[in-house]
């Protein structure tokens, strides 16, 4: 545990959903399946939440939002772990994709959950709560497609 700031919390996020990002173009080349192919796509496209959250803040509160310290708890740790301890053969199914896809974004939920429930500030509390709705609606869409076998 240590002070960090809110920005260096969130080029960590960012940093992990480019990694996953690249994790979804690695198998897309690697893999037969077109379902899995085109999932790939979908996923990583999908996954780019940060620039539309942001543009709601104007450079003054992005700026305060990212100086902000805040006490930091290795609520990250576990996803770099998740890194570690994940991979798909290059014959992986839809739905073992979806399963790591949701289990990567339950991860950001509780951290964003975790960061909207500190005393930092109205404005950071607002754009934690902003990631934090992205992120689950992210996970019931993730499930459904999951249902449906779509791919």
């Amino acid at each position: 545990m240590g002070v960090a700031t809110i920005g260096a919390i969130l080029d960590k996020v960012q940093n992990l959903e480019k990694r996953q990002i690249d994790f979804y173009a690695d198998l897309r080349d690697r893999t037969t399946n077109d379902g899995v192919k085109l999932l790939t796509y979908y996923l990583a496209r999908h996954k780019q939440h940060f620039p539309s959250v942001m543009s709601c803040f104007n450079a003054e509160q992005i700026e305060r939002i990212r100086n902000t310290p805040f006490l930091e708890e290795d609520e990250l740790g576990n996803m770099e772990q998740f890194f570690q301890d994940e991979s798909l053969p290059s014959d992986a199914k839809a739905d073992a994709l979806l399963d790591r896809a949701i289990a990567f974004v339950q991860v950001l939920v509780t951290c964003f959950q975790h960061m909207a429930d500190q005393p930092v500030g109205e404005t950071s509390t607002q754009l934690f709560k902003s990631l934090y709705d992205l992120e689950v609606r992210d996970i019931v869409t993730l499930k459904k497609m999951k249902a449906m076998n779509y791919f």
